[in-house]
């Protein structure tokens, strides 16, 4: 009861924080200065170190540490503005470590802990729901990069056999840096043929030739033609592909 009391207490105090100053700040100062700035209504958080001894502000694009006690949340509602301007963090060149495997199996737990409270069958269709974490976990450990954290949390989702069950979203590395310029160079294209392997030939044998499709063939108006067909090849000084055709090579 005493640390439920203590929580409630560390969580009304920090709303108290948050009320006030969301509020227009009623400061005495010299409006001449636009070098002093305060927290108002460019509040973006509040919160409170993993040790509880300091709290962080979030505002204007800056943060301010004050001390978890009753003269450092008092100093956050002072009327010198001045003041402000104290234990500001620099940010410049804040750096964060970030173990992946370990975020993932924090997410894995997450992901398996919300499917257990919110799914609406308490009884989870029947089944040992704590035997399905126990069952991925391993898989989790194994796993490189984003993407393989998904299969697996398709994987434990699926165990419950119900629709609109999804998995989607997250951060996801991207070596393009979020260009579309360079997205649309590098997007995964299509040799437009139905190709068989030949191992006679050694080589992929060309069975057929995408046509052209008159009705829904134009991309910004232009004709769109197989890059192996005749009509593409036949612009670099070469001869198109055609069925029977064998591949045993790309640029030599």
């Amino acid at each position: 009861m005493i640390h439920h009391s203590f929580l409630l207490k560390k969580e009304m105090m920090v709303n108290r924080i948050l009320s006030c100053l969301h509020q227009k700040p009623i400061l005495e100062m010299d409006t001449t200065k636009k070098d002093i700035e305060a927290p108002g209504s460019d509040l973006k958080a509040v919160g409170i170190n993993t040790k509880n001894d300091y709290i962080y502000v979030v505002y204007n694009d800056k943060m301010k540490v004050i001390p978890n006690t009753a003269d450092g949340v008092s100093s956050i509602l002072i009327s010198d503005a001045k003041d402000y301007k104290k234990n500001i963090v620099d940010t410049t060149n804040i750096g964060l470590s970030v173990w992946p495997s370990l975020e993932y199996q924090h997410m894995y737990a997450d992901a398996w802990r919300m499917m257990r409270d919110y799914f609406y069958d308490p009884n989870m269709t029947s089944i040992l729901w704590k035997d399905v974490y126990h069952r991925y976990v391993p898989l989790v450990k194994r796993c490189g990069k984003r993407e393989e954290l998904d299969d697996v949390l398709k994987l434990m989702a699926s165990e419950v056999s119900a629709l609109h069950v999804f998995v989607y979203g997250g951060e996801y590395a991207s070596p393009l840096h979020g260009s579309v310029a360079l997205d649309t160079l590098s997007e995964v294209g299509s040799l437009g043929a139905m190709l068989r392997w030949s191992s006679e030939w050694n080589g992929y044998e060309v069975v057929s030739v995408f046509e052209h499709d008159l009705d829904f063939g134009l991309v910004d108006g232009v004709a769109m033609y197989s890059p192996l067909s005749e009509q593409t090849v036949r612009m670099s000084g070469q001869h198109g592909l055609e069925a029977g055709d064998v591949i045993i090579g790309v640029n030599g």
